[in-house]
């Protein structure tokens, strides 16, 4: 999807914006921490947001 989608309905369009939160805290569990965080930091960072680990 690109940064500003329209998707047309009947009668409606829906349009659809990714916008950035700002700093973003990642809490993960002691027995998957890197998979966890990763999985999290990739949309946070698609989305335009700092992280915290």
């Amino acid at each position: 999807m690109n940064y500003l989608d329209c998707v047309p309905g009947k009668g409606h369009a829906l349009l659809e914006q990714w916008n950035p939160l700002g700093l973003v805290g990642v809490i993960t569990a002691f027995n998957f921490p890197v998979a966890v965080y990763g999985w999290n930091s990739a949309i946070a960072m698609v989305c335009g947001n700092c992280l915290l680990w």
